[in-house]
């Protein structure tokens, strides 16, 4: 094989670094939303109604109802995809 036609075949697709980057403010965007959570639901007035001792563990019940969410969600919408609507129709 030719080094043109090796450096041909070695290249990425256009598209692949809109997806690096894609994933990456994913990831950035999880993984902050993920740090700064359960502070807020604490000092903001989402859990204002509760006594202050029980801010915390409720605040904790819906940090780990969003990360179940976050893993379960894709699961569910891959299924429905596949399943019933189609992936090109779901898209």
């Amino acid at each position: 094989m030719s080094t043109a036609a090796g450096a041909q075949a070695a290249r990425f697709p256009r598209q692949v670094p809109y997806i690096i980057g894609n994933e990456a403010c994913e990831r950035f965007s999880f993984y902050g939303m993920r740090n700064i959570l359960v502070q807020f639901m604490v000092s903001s007035v989402i859990l204002a109604y509760l006594p202050v001792g029980e801010r915390d563990g409720a605040a904790k019940d819906v940090f780990h109802s969003f990360v179940i969410g976050v893993y379960f969600f894709p699961l569910l919408g891959g299924w429905l995809s596949d399943r019933f609507f189609g992936k090109y129709n779901t898209v």
